[in-house]
């Protein structure tokens, strides 16, 4: 995983995303009475409660220690009821982070319902940091970017079509990728991987549920395996590629997931893990040109 990074996370809402914009952007003191045990003050250290560049200092509780942030109000959007926080002093940026930013805003359900969503965008100083997986909710996603020189459409044919030759390519990680049913790398086919990582040999077994030839994206959901029987209760993993300003490209992971208790960590491991096996896919693709 690269030193900056991102994590999307997602609650279900039944008041209304404005409600909660409006109590998160001008009334944030009245956080401290609705969960004393989590917050317990929000100062308005300068500007107008609630407008772009104002400072807040929040007062909270995380993993059991007291701790304080100052965060500026960077950007309001009352469309989609979204508000940006910088965080310009306290623990996350002095001790642990270089750089950390917060964003809440409502998202529409097709069920009609509305989804708040919380992203944070930060960057470590060294590899060793964690993600900030604790601040998160049961349900997010984890996004992980790798640099790639072979051409994106090299990478979404070897995923999709021809998953098998992976365990040529690199054997340590990927011993198979069996056909169930259906046609190879066709939408509702069924694939069975067999793989090792973190020192285990595991299956899973995946639907490719959407493709998407213009941007070279492939969505596999996990439907049996380790994943979703031992850690997780729902599984998402797509594959796409973006161009970036110097003409290259980037492949990018993107999970989704939920976990069945606050305890489960971000599959943070898996990231690395198949961040490192489009790097193996890349370099075996540049030399067999």
């Amino acid at each position: 995983m690269a030193l900056t990074g991102k994590l999307i996370a997602h609650v279900e809402m039944n008041s209304g995303g404005r409600v909660l914009h409006d109590l998160l952007r001008h009334n944030p003191h009245d956080i401290a009475s609705i969960c004393p045990h989590k917050v317990h003050g929000c100062d308005l250290v300068s500007g107008q409660r609630g407008a772009v560049g104002s400072t807040i200092l929040w007062h909270y509780t995380h993993d059991g220690k007291q701790h304080s942030t100052k965060e500026l109000i960077e950007e309001i959007d009352e469309a989609n009821q979204k508000i940006v926080f910088k965080v310009i002093e306290g623990e996350l940026v002095e001790e642990i982070y270089k750089t950390f930013k917060i964003t809440f805003q409502v998202e529409p359900k097709q069920d009609g319902k509305q989804l708040g969503t919380w992203t944070f965008e930060f960057e470590k100083p060294n590899v060793n940091v964690p993600d900030p997986t604790s601040l998160m909710a049961l349900s997010g996603k984890l996004i992980g970017h790798v640099e790639i020189s072979s051409g994106g459409k090299v990478l979404h044919d070897l995923l999709r079509h021809e998953p098998n030759n992976l365990s040529s390519i690199c054997p340590e990680k990927v011993h198979g990728c069996d056909l169930i049913s259906g046609e190879r790398g066709a939408v509702g086919s069924i694939i069975l991987w067999h793989y090792t990582h973190d020192g285990k040999r595991k299956t899973a077994k995946e639907i490719i549920e959407a493709v998407d030839e213009t941007n070279h994206t492939v969505v596999f959901k996990v439907i049996e395996g380790e994943i979703v029987e031992e850690i997780y209760t729902a599984f998402k993993l797509s594959f796409h590629v973006e161009p970036k300003q110097n003409g290259k490209q980037l492949g990018i992971w993107t999970f989704e997931f939920e976990k069945p208790n606050v305890s489960v960590p971000y599959p943070t491991s898996l990231m690395d893990y198949l961040c490192d096996l489009i790097k193996d896919m890349d370099d075996h693709a540049c030399t067999t040109k």
